[in-house]
This record gives structure tokens, sequence and C-alpha cells, in this order.
């Protein structure tokens, strides 16, 4: 069975892999996220291992904020399958 994503644990995921340290460095779901490769990957990897949310490397270009990361999950877009 598949975990639901919440937000928070969305952010902790985003912070972690971004290496910004706590959530709360993300200045608000909205802000953009400039994640290089590496720290793209690691979140592929984190939303894989931790909640089975499996992500096309297609669907990475439109991750750009938290808000948008959590709409493409939990609308089952292409690509972004649990």
């Amino acid at each position: 069975m598949r975990s639901v994503l919440s937000k928070g644990e969305l952010r902790q995921a985003v912070a972690e892999a971004a290496q910004l340290g706590q959530p709360a460095d993300i200045p608000d779901d909205d802000a953009e996220l400039v994640l290089d490769s590496l720290s793209a990957a690691w979140l592929v990897h984190i939303l894989s291992e931790r909640h089975g949310i499996q992500v096309d490397d297609e669907d990475l270009v439109e991750f750009t904020s938290v808000n948008r990361i959590y709409d493409r999950i939990h609308e089952g877009r292409k690509g972004l399958r649990a």
C-alpha cells in the first residue's frame, strides 16, 4: 500500500535533497527550486524509497516548487505513479 505524501514530508524531502538543512529554509511552497542533477536524483530516490512514488526523468523539469511537485504527485499525472 502506498503512503500518502504530505506537504510537510515533501518539504522535508526537498530540503534534504537540496541540502538546505531544514524545511523552514525553503522560503515558501511557491519559491522556485533550483536543483542540480545530483539533488534531483536524490529527491527521486527519497520519493521512491520512502513513499513508493516513481518519477520519470521528463517530469523532473516540472519540479520547480514544492507546490508544483506536490500537485504533480497528487494529480497522478503520467510518469508519477505509486
